[in-house]
């Protein structure tokens, strides 16, 4: 049953609409690539409503409105997304945020900071949404700027949040090698 305004029904047997009246089984790799950036971008609007900085909300506002148009790029199956001025851009705030950090020579485990762990989780959607562009990008043409884009918002997210952790002025935890066991150990 169909909720007024809310649902179509249309969806119930599996399939979904992409521009042009095309149906496709949701599980389809465009499909599921969309979902990835739109995970994505709802992921980076949590951390913009926790940002303080007008400037960084803004700046995360614009890669927001990127990723939607990379989405519907995926859905019409254009291979037209060839934004440069974004990736230079986001390659330009990149050497931004790493010159003004220590170098990085540990793994951070998240949890410090909690606008630092959401820029983590964004990280990781990042991360998976650029693998489901390339696995889409087997079945068919996909515009290597996006593929390029998200790759580098995922390094961006990673230095965001090594940003925020340098701010709050407490250093990350990091991830200790696990220390090996030996006979005295084992409880004897």
């Amino acid at each position: 049953m169909a909720v007024a305004g809310v649902s179509t029904g249309r969806g119930d047997d599996g399939l979904t609409d992409l521009p042009g009246g095309r149906r496709v089984k949701k599980s389809d790799p465009r499909i599921e690539a969309n979902g990835e950036i739109d995970e994505l971008v709802a992921t980076l609007g949590m951390v913009r409503a926790k940002l303080d900085d007008s400037h960084s909300r803004i700046e995360v506002l614009a890669i927001q409105h990127r990723l939607q148009e990379i989405m519907t790029m995926v859905a019409a199956g254009s291979v037209q997304w060839q934004d440069v001025p974004a990736l230079e851009e986001i390659e330009h705030s990149l050497r931004v945020l790493a010159a003004g950090l220590p170098e990085q020579h540990r793994f951070i485990v998240p949890g410090d900071s909690e606008v630092a762990a959401m820029f983590d989780l964004a990280r990781t959607v990042a991360r998976r949404a650029e693998r489901a562009l390339w696995r889409l990008a087997d079945t068919g043409p996909v515009a290597r700027t996006a593929m390029v884009y998200l790759n580098r918002l995922s390094d961006w997210c990673f230095q965001q949040e090594r940003l925020c952790l340098q701010q709050k002025q407490t250093g990350p935890s990091r991830r200790r090698r696990p220390r090996r066991r030996t006979e005295n150990d084992t409880g004897r």
